[in-house]
């Protein structure tokens, strides 16, 4: 009997350490499977023609560069910390009052950095926190208001830091799905095994007065926003062959018989949809709390990527904007249309058999 207790006594510390270290794998995988769904949710960096169609300013080229530089997100920790510096920019037509080179004029400069914290070691059915902060400017540093109280968007100073909280969730969903194929199916609908990824995001951007601001903005510009972000992606999985014939068998036509041998699995994302939302919550002069043509801000993306590139889309836009983003053209309320190239860290993994460093 003491033989016994003795046993025991040395295999349950081991069976305690065996299940630790079990979960402590599934934790660290989980930890790198969101790395993943974080860079996923990134927004895309775009270039449209005409930039926002419908704008009371006429542009030639409109650009988001949306980069992304993860600093700590491994197996070792559930929290994830990224710099994601984000610069708009709009190229405006000569047609404009004052502008003969056609400039860029106040460029949107948001730099900062996001904190993930990750809820659920399950990415198909995924939850996490995300906190940001950022300083948001445009460069210029002349009187944020003209003479007659208008605000100055040739040169006036713009200025505000926020913080952005929201609480993520979503799915990975495997699926047949019906698309167009390729190569010389390139224009037929066939079935393909796939993959919709779905993101959602509920948070609140908010500019408190204690980071400071422009102080012209008081009252007039949007520091306390409702968001509500959408993405529902689709990856396409294609399984490749190598056609080998066989020098012993012979088929009914007494040739080598053909043999198709699956070297891999290659994954690439299609297409891509967004749907951002924003309300602004704050008081604003001469605007009640329900004056959505001030407060709301909507904005619908489209991406497809053709079968020929990788990680680049053509994006088609549709959205409407109480408040513009694009730093002291803030008071701008217009519809618009944009259309152009969209990149972004778009799903895709090649994993097939090599042979002397060539696909078998």
């Amino acid at each position: 009997m003491k033989t016994l207790h003795v046993f025991l006594l040395f295999i349950f510390p081991l069976s305690i350490y065996s299940q630790d270290t079990t979960v402590a794998k599934l934790s660290a995988i989980a930890n790198y499977d969101y790395v993943n769904i974080y860079l996923t949710s990134t927004d895309m960096s775009y270039l449209a023609a005409k930039g926002e169609i419908g704008a009371p300013h006429k542009y030639v080229l409109s650009a988001n560069i949306n980069p992304y530089f993860s600093v700590l997100g491994g197996h070792i920790s559930r929290l994830s910390v990224a710099m994601n510096p984000n610069v708009k920019i709009r190229i405006r037509t000569n047609g404009n009052p004052g502008d003969s080179s056609l400039p860029v004029r106040t460029p949107s400069f948001n730099i900062g950095g996001i904190a993930y914290w990750r809820l659920k070691a399950n990415i198909d059915t995924f939850q996490y926190l995300s906190a940001a902060f950022y300083h948001h400017s445009n460069g210029q540093d002349g009187s944020a208001l003209r003479p007659d109280g208008s605000f100055n968007t040739y040169n006036g100073n713009f200025s505000t830091n926020y913080l952005n909280f929201k609480f993520n969730f979503g799915k990975n969903i495997s699926r047949s799905v019906k698309i167009f194929g390729v190569g010389k199916d390139f224009f037929k609908l066939n079935y393909y095994k796939g993959e919709i990824f779905r993101h959602q995001s509920l948070g609140l951007e908010w500019h408190p007065d204690f980071f400071g601001h422009e102080e012209a903005l008081e009252g007039k510009y949007g520091t306390l926003k409702f968001r509500y972000d959408y993405i529902w992606a689709l990856t396409v999985f294609w399984d490749h062959y190598r056609t080998v014939y066989d020098p012993i068998i012979l088929n009914e036509k007494n040739k080598p018989q053909k043999n198709n041998i699956y070297i891999g699995t290659t994954r690439d994302e299609r297409l891509r949809i967004t749907f951002n939302a924003a309300y602004i919550l704050n008081k604003l002069e001469d605007h009640n709390i329900l004056d959505l043509e001030k407060r709301l801000i909507l904005e619908g993306n489209f991406h497809y990527s053709p079968p020929f590139t990788r990680n680049s889309a053509i994006f088609i836009s549709l959205g409407y904007k109480g408040e513009d983003e694009y730093n002291i053209y803030f008071q701008d309320q217009y519809f618009y249309f944009r259309i152009g190239f969209s990149s972004g860290f778009l799903t895709y993994s090649t994993k097939l058999k090599r042979e002397n460093g060539v696909i078998e």
